[in-house]
């Protein structure tokens, strides 16, 4: 078979991190403020840290106050302690705050919440500011009954940036083969990284041969995800560390194209602003997972601030076609546009079938597909060209998926169906593709 490129790419997983204020926020409902332990601040000018990372989040509720927080007659007090001229408070929008850099009053609603509203105020680095520097803002937020609520955040400039180690693709894998995908981070931020989380999923179609004790299995993920926490860990900037053992994984049978999935993440930071890591799973019941030091020469390898994916393909082709009826001139003529898929593999949500009708025909009737209770839309959508351009799904091996048209032929002519995916033009996926068209011929 001739050789399928594969390409290791980064991922954006999609999904809210279900987090308020950031892991280790020292909130709590009883208290009714909370904000970060710690807060990592990029150094002045610096645009190179973590493009996706949760912003600094202060939340403060009277319990007193409902219904959206009531007039803005609450005091917020915030007091910037330490850090002699490295760090300082900016208020970045709103007219209910006034002060300087390192005292900050905000006269606000029952019901604060710094990601929404228009009085921000955020801790910044300064000019003057060295990576490791710290100081702790004290937050105060007075009740309506006379309660002080109080918590505190400590800020540090510089921030840890794990990046993860871009895998090489895992090509040409006998279905159902074991395979093994290594874990190699590198800090690339100014502060060490202080405990380290990492989030590996292994697809759809792949599974874990093997199950780490610091690592949590979530139930809904059915056993194809691992979330591993590593505490004690220490990477200092420009250190690197490689996770052993690796990472064995049984591949699947059927799906040419899988992939694994690596997240890491400082543990007192917490995971990207867009990610779902799952709290919950039971750990499993092998060796626990170590981090090994490794020298910072690693021959041109690309680190890239993740998640990253790396493909897997399996040693298999899908051998696609389409088939047309036979049509005659006359009124509400069914036309049926047939998929094939004879296997062995399957490729995936493969493309699209585009229809281009003969010249003269009048579409009476076209697939639907539902939208909501008694709802439908047209499945196939009228491109400007007049073709129709219809969703292949998947296709297991041996399936077929047929669309069906009514048509008005006045005149004998030819039209033209074609399969375009290119999980298909891949070299090597579909030994036939010169039977992914079809001419769609109205005899007399």
């Amino acid at each position: 078979m001739t050789p399928r490129p594969l390409v290791a790419v980064l991922l954006l997983l999609v999904g809210l991190t279900a987090c308020s204020g950031g892991p280790g926020a020292t909130a709590s409902p009883a208290t009714g403020i909370s904000a970060p332990k710690v807060f990592y601040l990029p150094p002045h000018g610096d645009t190179a840290g973590p493009h996706n990372k949760v912003p600094f989040h202060l939340k403060a509720e009277d319990p007193d106050v409902l219904n959206g927080g009531g007039p803005a007659d609450h005091r917020l007090t915030m007091d910037l302690v330490g850090a002699e001229g490295a760090v300082r408070l900016w208020v970045k929008s709103g007219h209910g705050c006034r002060g300087s850099d390192t005292h900050v009053v905000c006269t606000v609603q029952g019901q604060y919440d710094s990601w929404v509203g228009s009085d921000r105020v955020y801790p910044t680095a300064t000019k003057d500011g060295e990576p490791g520097d710290s100081a702790v803002i004290r937050f105060s937020f007075a009740t309506k009954e006379g309660k002080t609520l109080t918590t505190r955040t400590r800020v540090v400039v510089g921030e840890p940036v794990p990046r993860l180690r871009v895998a090489p693709a895992l090509d040409h894998i006998h279905p159902g083969a074991d395979v093994a995908t290594t874990v190699t981070v590198r800090n690339t931020g100014e502060v060490p990284v202080r405990g380290l989380g990492l989030m590996v999923h292994s697809g759809d179609n792949t599974e874990f041969r093997r199950r780490y004790s610091n690592c949590r299995y979530p139930p809904q993920q059915h056993g194809r995800a691992a979330v591993c926490r590593f505490p004690g860990l220490r990477i200092a900037p420009g250190e690197t560390v490689t996770l052993r053992p690796s990472l064995p994984l049984r591949a699947g049978k059927t799906r040419i194209f899988s992939e694994v999935t690596q997240e890491v993440w400082p543990l007192d930071v917490g995971p990207a602003k867009y990610s779902a890591v799952p709290d919950n799973g039971d750990p499993g019941d092998g060796p626990a997972l170590e981090a090994v030091r490794v020298p910072a020469r690693t021959d041109g390898a690309t680190f890239v601030n993740g998640p990253i994916r790396t493909l897997v393909g399996l040693d298999l082709h899908a051998d696609y076609r389409v088939t047309v009826n036979e049509l005659h001139v006359g009124k509400k003529r069914e036309l049926r546009l047939t998929v094939h898929n004879d296997g062995p593999g399957d490729p995936g949500a493969t493309g699209r079938l585009r229809f281009t009708p003969p010249p003269g025909a009048v579409v009476r009737a076209q697939p639907m597909e539902a939208i909501d209770d008694d709802v439908y839309e047209p499945a196939c959508p009228l491109e400007d060209d007049g073709s129709y351009n219809c969703p292949l799904y998947v296709l297991e091996p041996g399936a077929t998926r047929t669309y069906k048209f009514t048509l008005d032929l006045a005149e004998p002519g030819t039209g033209l169906v074609a399969l375009r995916a290119k999980a298909l033009e891949a070299d090597g996926v579909d030994p036939e593709p010169g039977d992914n068209t079809a001419n769609v011929v109205v005899l007399p």
